[in-house]
């Protein structure tokens, strides 16, 4: 089966060390072979900075660095152009 497209996370690790380095970087990616595992990767992303763990803003479609507001409200994002994933996959 050929994956629809890849989810990508970015991790930074707080190092403990002191070489100098604050942050070890880290990248995974997962292949997305359904519409369900791309809904539930999307609403964890744009829930995640209103957790309790980060609380960076009251509602989710308000972090400024999300596509939350384009895909929940249809606002456009105020940075950059964001090609709906709707048109592609359905």
């Amino acid at each position: 089966m050929v994956p629809l497209g890849f989810i990508h996370r970015r991790v930074l690790y707080e190092r403990p060390c002191g070489d100098g380095k604050v942050f070890e970087p880290s990248f995974d990616a997962k292949p997305v072979y359904t519409l369900p595992f791309l809904h539930q990767k999307l609403d964890y992303i744009h829930h995640n900075p209103v957790n309790g763990k980060w609380s960076l803003c009251a509602e989710f479609t308000d972090y400024p660095h999300s596509s939350a507001a384009f895909y929940h409200d249809d606002k456009p994002h105020p940075f950059v152009t964001i090609t709906d994933y709707r048109d592609f996959w359905g």
